[in-house]
């Protein structure tokens, strides 16, 4: 509901703290936050982030950004430049939910760091 009213901070956070990674990397992304979309997808569900690179370099281009797309590196074709890629892959592959990390750890980590 609240991505249907546009309130796309809370719908985020509510699909964090249920650690639906998938949905807070399309609510990024619908947004034009690719570069967001990118680190939240690389660090819990890699599966994600070469599409999202493509997605985010074909917007930079469109907007006249060549040179900027140009030098962002994805993990298709580069692996050299992304240590464990694969290990991380396959780990996304194996675990319980499809995310590098549960979503309850994701929640904890986020309330932790206000002290509750």
């Amino acid at each position: 509901m609240a991505t249907e009213a546009v309130q796309n901070n809370i719908a985020f956070s509510c699909q964090l703290a249920l650690g639906n990674i998938r949905a807070c990397v399309d609510i990024l992304a619908s947004m034009g936050r690719y570069a967001e979309a990118v680190l939240l997808s690389k660090t819990y569900k890699p599966s994600l982030t070469a599409g999202l690179v493509q997605r985010w370099k074909a917007q930079l281009v469109k907007n006249g950004k060549e040179r900027i797309a140009k030098s962002i590196a994805s993990p298709d074709g580069n692996l050299n430049l992304f240590p464990g890629w694969t290990d991380d892959l396959e780990k996304e592959h194996s675990s319980q939910n499809g995310n590098l990390a549960e979503g309850r750890k994701i929640s904890r980590v986020l309330f932790n760091c206000t002290g509750r």
